[in-house]
């Protein structure tokens, strides 16, 4: 008859598997074209996107309930962090040890990762990163966690060099080809057929 493992070692058998898991690079790409496409659908049924005379027949207290652009920009910074840590995850760096995110992963530092990842980014790629990252955090909750973090966001090229205005204002498809070419770019640096591409 066999002998049963003890606790422990069935504990440490779960981490190790976790970990193995978690490390896995396509699973990370898995999950942000997920994320992409939920983005997607979302975005296509967005309030902003219904044609005039649909927008006109809704009342004001229903339009919140059909304005989803944060959260579709929301879905897909998130899914910028994937490709990157999955990049990153098929260059051998370990995100996990033990079953727990390392303390350096434990953010949303999109600008950082691009740079682990040598990616050769024009100052407005850097500025969608900065903009994605603020998504992350605020396509979640209505409002910024401390009126400091606001500090944070980039002012945007198209206010004036004299203004003091800050905001992330999405220049649709400016803003929109700035976000493809950063994830090809990634995609593109990920190692073999990791990226699904």
């Amino acid at each position: 008859m066999k002998k049963l493992k003890s606790k422990e070692d069935i504990d440490d058998a779960r981490i190790e598997k976790f970990t193995i898991l978690a490390n896995r690079p396509k699973r990370w790409f898995g999950k942000a074209n997920q994320l992409m496409n939920s983005a997607d659908f979302l975005e296509k049924n967005d309030f902003l996107s219904w044609e005039t005379e649909e927008q006109k027949k809704i009342s004001e207290e229903d339009i919140l309930k059909f304005y989803f652009s944060d959260t579709y920009q929301m879905l897909r910074a998130m899914a910028l962090e994937c490709y990157m840590k999955g990049a990153l995850l098929s260059h051998d760096v370990e995100l996990f040890k033990n079953g727990k995110l390392k303390g350096a992963y434990k953010n949303h530092d999109l600008v950082k990762y691009a740079g682990e990842l040598k990616l050769k980014l024009s100052d407005d790629e850097i500025r969608i990163l900065k903009y994605m990252r603020f998504y992350i955090y605020n396509g979640r909750f209505p409002v910024s966690s401390s009126f400091d973090s606001e500090d944070s966001i980039p002012r945007h090229p198209f206010f004036p060099k004299e203004s003091k205005l800050k905001g992330v204002i999405w220049t649709g498809p400016f803003d929109e080809d700035l976000l493809k070419e950063i994830i090809a770019k990634v995609k593109n640096c990920a190692k073999a057929d990791i990226a699904q591409k």
